[in-house]
């Protein structure tokens, strides 16, 4: 009997012991419980505050949830309360909020998913973007180069002999041409097995080419001299000429085009201001004076025959004259040049072979 008293004495401390203990673990479990959730909640408020206008309704959702939790479990530490009724109100409340963590979760990854395509797609169009104005850059840097220009560009040298007989004097003058094509006689087409230079084609001005005199001898400066030049045809009305030289000049080239201008693009050449060989300037289209194209670059007398260029290297006028202005005022900042259409529409024979 006595061992029996003695037993149940021991099985009742030994429960109250197991109550004791079961009591500590319930409430470390519950706080181990709350840590976890308050952090993850915490976490997902500050990841939603980021995002401030998405997704408010779970956020208001969750703060009131977490607020709420959080004071009752505060309540239950503090008051003593039945902890197994109020636990498992607080453990409901835990569940509420997990699964509410967990919706929450799945559509931060569906806006972190729609995030990295806005961020592939944005820096897919800041490329685009940078590429648009680096070659924008490229464009409005990009101009003929001088080694083209001068290339393209030859001396001219007129002259005509005395004639006393008429109480003319002899003349000489120096003018500046355009080479707009290189080609080969008709005739090479027969004479394959047989060596058969080019005709350089030349661009220039009829005052140039010697238009108002008689007995005229032209020539084209090349590196080792001078090449005698023939007149192909004048126009009848503006102030040009085609000429031609018998084969190919050293270090010379046919101009990639013709094309016209308009006000404010900018425009290149060189030319022989006064007397000066290849003399490189650039400045812009100015403008119209009637039916001729007025350039902003300095022009005077050698510049006469010099081709005027875009940014592609395409010519767009040809210099005849320099804008002048009272009985001998000369304005130096500016040149006349007849327009690249009407310049097209005088080449087209040439260029239709």
């Amino acid at each position: 009997m006595k061992i029996l008293k003695y037993l149940a004495v021991r099985l009742f401390i030994m429960l109250i012991i197991f109550n004791g203990i079961a009591s500590h673990l319930q409430h470390k479990i519950l706080d181990l419980k709350y840590q976890i959730l308050s952090s993850e909640i915490s976490t997902a408020i500050d990841w939603y505050r980021e995002l401030r206008n998405e997704n408010t309704d779970i956020l208001a959702e969750i703060s009131k949830l977490s607020l709420e939790d959080v004071n009752l479990y505060i309540s239950i530490l503090k008051n003593g309360r039945d902890l197994n009724k109020s636990t498992s109100k607080a453990i409901e409340k835990f569940k509420k909020i997990s699964s509410t963590i967990d919706l929450m979760k799945f559509r931060m990854q569906g806006i972190d998913n729609k995030t990295d395509k806005l961020t592939l797609y944005t820096a897919e169009k800041t490329k685009k973007l940078k590429q648009n104005i680096e070659q924008t850059k490229k464009e409005l840097l990009k101009k003929p180069s001088y080694e083209y220009l001068k290339s393209v560009t030859v001396v001219i040298k007129g002259k005509t002999p005395a004639n006393p007989v008429k109480g003319q004097i002899a003349q000489s003058w120096l003018g500046t041409g355009v080479i707009v094509k290189i080609e080969k006689p008709d005739y090479c087409i027969a004479l394959e097995n047989y060596y058969c230079p080019d005709y350089t084609y030349i661009l220039t001005n009829a005052h140039v080419a010697g238009k108002a005199h008689e007995n005229v001898q032209l020539y084209v400066e090349n590196e080792d001299g001078l090449k005698s030049a023939d007149v192909i045809k004048f126009h009848p009305k503006l102030d040009l000429a085609l000429i031609r030289v018998y084969g190919e000049l050293k270090g010379k080239r046919a101009i990639k085009g013709l094309s016209i201008s308009k006000p404010q693009e900018p425009v290149y050449l060189v030319g022989h201001h006064l007397g000066r060989k290849y003399i490189y300037g650039e400045g812009v289209f100015a403008g119209y004076d009637r039916i001729y194209d007025v350039v902003q670059i300095p022009t005077l007398f050698g510049d006469s025959g010099s081709g005027v260029f875009n940014k592609d290297g395409k010519m767009v006028s040809l210099v005849f004259a320099v804008s002048s202005y009272g009985f001998l005022g000369v304005d130096v900042a500016h040149g006349i040049a007849v327009d690249g259409l009407s310049i097209k529409i005088f080449l087209k024979d040439l260029f239709r072979k």
